[in-house]
């Protein structure tokens, strides 16, 4: 199944668009003075894990990823590991939101607040390789049929 590569690049790209957004909205929250309404902080790690879930759930599911799996044989093991990454990845922003909700305060160098910053950073990261490694096989393809 060849699907087209720039189909296939706007769709990862909107989908980190709305992940990244989410990841945004609870940096800036954490860059701000200490955070004595936690619960606002809360509910944009469990809307963060909600958007992370769903990208996911659709991303191993997607026609994209079955042609990525199917195409680039080199390239498997890679994405595999990649989506290994989902569920620990998850249950990290979700244990963060979790103690959100019993902090009464929250300020930037506090081990929480490091804790939240390394759970996103690792989003930001393994978001940054998916990219990177479609990317490699769009220049790939595009090569090959040039």
């Amino acid at each position: 199944m060849e699907m087209s590569i720039q189909r296939m690049i706007d769709e990862l790209g909107t989908e980190h668009r709305a992940l990244l957004g989410a990841v945004r909205a609870v940096e800036a929250d954490l860059e701000g003075p200490a955070i004595t309404s936690t619960g606002n902080l809360a509910r944009k790690l469990r809307a963060l894990a909600d958007i992370c879930q769903e990208h996911s759930e659709q991303e191993e599911r997607s026609e994209v990823m079955t042609w990525f799996m199917a195409t680039f044989d080199d390239l498997r093991a890679d994405m595999e590991r990649l989506n290994q990454e989902h569920a620990p990845m998850l249950a990290a922003v979700r244990e963060q939101a979790k103690a959100c909700e019993s902090a009464r305060k929250v300020e930037l160098m506090s081990p929480l607040a490091i804790a939240i910053r390394s759970a996103v950073a690792a989003l930001r990261v393994h978001e940054a390789a998916e990219s990177a490694l479609v990317r490699r096989a769009a220049d790939r393809s595009t090569a090959k049929s040039a």
